[in-house]
């Protein structure tokens, strides 16, 4: 029988109401007879991991769960452990998974938890961190399986800029990698890297559709024996700013708040007008202290109470306040930014507040947030558009009074 949590809700296995689209899951089927490296990238709870999922399950994938801790020699690493060499230390013997028997007994391993040292299979001899040598031990390993990088976002600039440049080295040696992160721009991993051309196949999760929506619901519905109303369905959407995950934890907690944990022996129709209301709210006090952290990260000034500084940064997160969250969806050009941010600013003249600095603020802004494990913005130079990159953010700003919000923004002046 169909639990809730199965059917609605974020979970480590595939919804039971995954819906197949063919923007995205065509994309995917189709990149993964190329012989490319696949990307898979889009906001935050957007279905990356079960778009993967759903056509690779994990037995058949070799994944490595990134973390801001992770430099190149740890993820290398990581890579050999799941492929059958035990990672050592400086006081424990080597040990082995899955290594072929004819492999082990004539290998003497080397290590060490930091994943820099060698490994001799055969009288070869392989350097780490190498991408080179890496391929060729996987090979003598007989390890076939997708590498996939999962939170790829997570780790710092620097190794995702060296992965980038590895990548080529491992498309060249036939070893292919799936990337999953956090990013907007389709072009990330060649922005490191430009001999990447080509070698990457890029699937967006983004955008999802008022008709895919309705069948998640249509799906879950009737897994769940449950009637859920028009209206009902249509507010839910137009909360979730097109992010899955939104829909799915409102989903899940309407469903709760009128009993259902899982399907119901007879069709139940939901028609508590007031757990709408109920569900909204138990979402929004899960997403908006995030959101309060976010912000004041963003736009605290080191230097406060001199009238002639622009304080662009907090100007800036000040404009995405006051601009409707239907609009930030979309994203917003460099224009209506500055003139948002002149419409707010305390210069009596407001031509002060100029094109060159505002781009200079928005161009410093991924530096900024480095330190976040997922960037609120980003700042798309070629069409000069800044864009949100999670959408669970914008459900808080529709909802919360600006008021509200700024009154947790420090004012610098």
């Amino acid at each position: 029988m169909p639990q809730l949590q199965e059917v609605f809700g974020i979970g480590i296995e595939l919804p039971l109401s995954y819906v197949e689209r063919q923007n995205a899951d065509g994309a995917f089927k189709r990149a993964i007879k190329a012989q490319t490296h696949l990307v898979i990238h889009g906001g935050a709870k957007q279905g990356k991991t079960c778009l993967r999922k759903r056509y690779l399950p994990d037995a058949h994938c070799n994944t490595v769960h990134c973390s801001p801790s992770d430099n190149i020699n740890t993820i290398y690493a990581k890579i050999i452990r799941n492929a059958g060499v035990a990672v050592a230390s400086r006081n424990h013997p080597i040990a082995y998974l899955n290594v072929p028997s004819n492999v082990k007994q004539q290998t003497q391993a080397n290590i060490w938890r930091s994943g820099r040292g060698t490994v001799v299979l055969q009288g070869q001899t392989y350097e780490f961190p190498d991408a080179q040598s890496l391929c060729g031990l996987l090979s003598l390993l007989n390890e076939r399986r997708l590498i996939v990088l999962e939170n790829f976002h997570y780790l710092a600039a620097d190794v995702q800029k060296r992965l980038a440049f590895d990548l080529k080295t491992f498309h060249e040696l036939g070893v292919r990698f799936l990337i999953l992160g956090v990013w907007k721009e389709s072009n990330k991993l060649q922005f490191y890297n430009r001999d990447l051309s080509g070698r990457l196949s890029i699937i967006p999760v983004e955008p999802w559709h008022d008709e895919e929506f309705d069948s998640i619901i249509d799906s879950g519905a009737e897994l769940l024996n449950i009637t859920i109303r028009e209206e009902v369905r249509q507010r839910f959407k137009n909360l979730c700013f097109g992010n899955v995950g939104i829909l799915h934890e409102l989903l899940r907690v309407y469903c709760q708040l009128h009993g259902v944990d899982e399907r119901c022996l007879q069709e139940r129709e939901l028609i508590d007008a007031g757990r709408v209301d109920e569900a909204i709210s138990e979402n929004l006090q899960a997403t908006y202290p995030e959101l309060i952290q976010i912000l004041q990260a963003l736009g605290v000034e080191q230097h406060t109470g001199n009238v002639e500084s622009s304080y662009l940064n907090y100007y800036i997160v000040r404009a995405l306040i006051d601009i409707p969250a239907s609009e930030l969806r979309t994203g917003v050009t460099r224009a209506q930014l500055l003139a948002a941010i002149r419409d707010l600013h305390h210069f009596s003249d407001k031509e002060q507040v100029t094109i060159r600095d505002t781009t200079e603020a928005l161009g410093k802004l991924r530096s900024r947030q480095q330190d976040m494990s997922i960037p609120f913005v980003e700042y798309d130079t070629s069409a000069q558009k800044l864009n949100i990159v999670d959408h669970r953010h914008l459900f808080v700003l529709s909802i919360c009074r600006k008021e509200d919000i700024l009154a947790e923004l420090p004012y610098p002046l």
